[in-house]
Formats: structure tokens, sequence, C-alpha cells
């Protein structure tokens, strides 16, 4: 019989959550903590699915996991009309012998297609430059991150920024917004591969509280006097805004090519208070007069 243990779960079906691997014993799995067990020479898996901050469901199990594809990776050297969808259409050039900065490193177009399907058309994802050896270890099935996992990182939420800055504004005068935002990268673990995630800010939504919005724009806005992002209040009182920046994300699995991860992930700041006041005019008699 083989004892209980937890694994980091890697499997053919190619589930892309986040895993770890770690010594559970008796104690209940960490919540975003995906484990299985093996016993008695059968696989049984139980598969905890808690999301970040939250308890486990149903008691901390459920009985399956989410299939997520997984690619074939292949390398062409980047010269006009290379492509592994035509073959022999994979030869040399100097342009991508001379195309990278670091000595001994080639530029190569890299495709992908879905694991174990020789039939699919190899799809481009872009160039990356490796030394010939890396690029030929580097052509292998790796998983691939979904935009769940994408989401499920830790981002930076944006910061929004109104003016004026002392938390008030003036009813029927155009209150400024911007967002600040910085691409971040990170390092975490896919399937039990080491990967690395650039998330950059792609698009930005603002909430202003008073039941009107704005966005996703590209823009960020700006600060005073380049007002690109208004908005006038029509009432007093108190306003809770939110920014909420999306992030078109990246990743590279154990040091290979950088992929495109499919869709945009999503963080709401918190919220900030902005009080409109009601002005009122009156006459003021001249000085002197």
């Amino acid at each position: 019989m083989i004892p209980a243990a937890v694994l980091g779960l890697v499997l053919a079906s190619g589930s892309t959550h986040l895993a770890t691997t770690t010594d559970r014993g008796d104690q209940a799995p960490l919540p975003g903590q995906i484990v299985s067990e093996v016993e008695d020479d059968a696989l049984t898996l139980e598969t905890w699915l808690g999301q970040r901050g939250s308890a486990p469901n149903q008691g901390g199990r459920s009985t399956g996991v989410a299939a997520g594809p997984r690619y074939d990776i292949t390398h062409v050297p980047a010269c006009a009309g290379n492509d592994p969808n035509i073959e022999g259409a994979d030869a040399g050039c100097v342009e991508a012998d001379v195309g990278c900065a670091e000595e001994g490193a080639v530029r190569y177009f890299v495709f992908r297609r879905l694991a174990g399907d020789a039939a699919a058309a190899w799809e481009a994802t872009g160039s990356n430059c490796l030394a010939p050896s890396e690029a030929s270890a580097a052509s292998a099935e790796v998983p691939a991150m979904t935009l769940a996992d994408f989401q499920r990182l830790p981002l930076p939420a944006g910061t929004p920024n109104i003016e004026p800055s002392n938390g008030y504004t003036l009813v029927g005068v155009p209150t400024n917004v911007y967002a600040d935002a910085e691409p971040v990268t990170l390092d975490t673990d896919l399937l039990g591969f080491p990967v690395q995630v650039r998330a950059t800010p792609s698009r930005y939504a603002w909430d202003f509280g008073d039941g009107n919005a704005h966005g996703p724009t590209e823009d960020a806005g700006a600060p005073y006097p380049d007002l690109r992002i208004t908005h006038e209040y029509v009432s007093a009182g108190v306003h809770g805004v939110e920014l909420t920046t999306y992030y078109s994300g990246e990743y590279s699995v154990a040091g290979g090519p950088w992929l495109p991860i499919l869709g945009e992930a999503e963080v709401t700041s918190a919220t900030v208070d902005v009080e409109a006041l009601a002005g009122r005019n009156r006459l003021v008699a001249e000085a002197g007069g």
C-alpha cells in the first residue's frame, strides 16, 4: 500500500490551475491550493479548489478538475517564409543570426498548437532570442496559462487620482480623474513548472458612484491641466469612485518563449470618496462702494 502523499497536480489532462507541493498530513490544504492523493496503487484525485481568501468549497472537496489546454511549442529561425506548417520552410538566414544582442543567440519565430493534435495548424505567437540548444530544449509540450489562472495572481490595483485632490468637488464643475498603473512581473508555478508572468495595464474603467461610468478605455487620463477624463456631478453628496484596471499578459514556462494569455485580468481599486458640494451665487458689494 502506498502511503497517502500530497502531490503537485501534474496531469496529462492539462489542468492549468496554479498548484503547490506541500506535506499536508492531516491538515486541510490552504485556500487556492490544488492537491491530489495516491492510495492503494490507484490514482484517486481529491481536489481542493478554494479561492484565495475564502473557505474551500463544500467542505473543501471537489470530485474533478478543470481541464485546460496544453500546447506543443516549436521554433524556426526568424527568416522570411519560415513556417512549420510548410514542410522544409525552416532554413537559417543572416537576419536571424544577427537579430539578437546576446552573443551566440539566434532569433526564432515561436509557434504553438494543441498538444496531441498532429493535424492542427501551428499558430505564430511571436519571436524570441535563444541559443540553438535552448531553442531545441524549449520546443516541447508545456501547460497553457488560462485567464482564470491569470486572474488569480496578486495583480496590483491601479491608483485612482481625483482632482481636486482634497476630497471635494463642485456640482456642475468637471472633476478630473486619471489612473496610475505599472507593468509587473510575477513568478508562480503551473502544474509543477516554474512560470514567469508579465502583466501590462491595458485598459481602465471608472465608476463615479452616482450611477455613471466611463470606459473601459485605453486612455489612463492625465493630471491637470490636461483634462482627458472628467465627470460632472449633478447633485450634492458623497460619491464612491472606483477604478478597475485591466491587464493583458504573457507567460514563460521554465525559461521558454513568451506566450500570450488570452483575455484580460481585472483588478478593482478600493473606493475613494468624493463629496460634491453645491455652490451658490450672490452679489458682493465692491470695495469702497
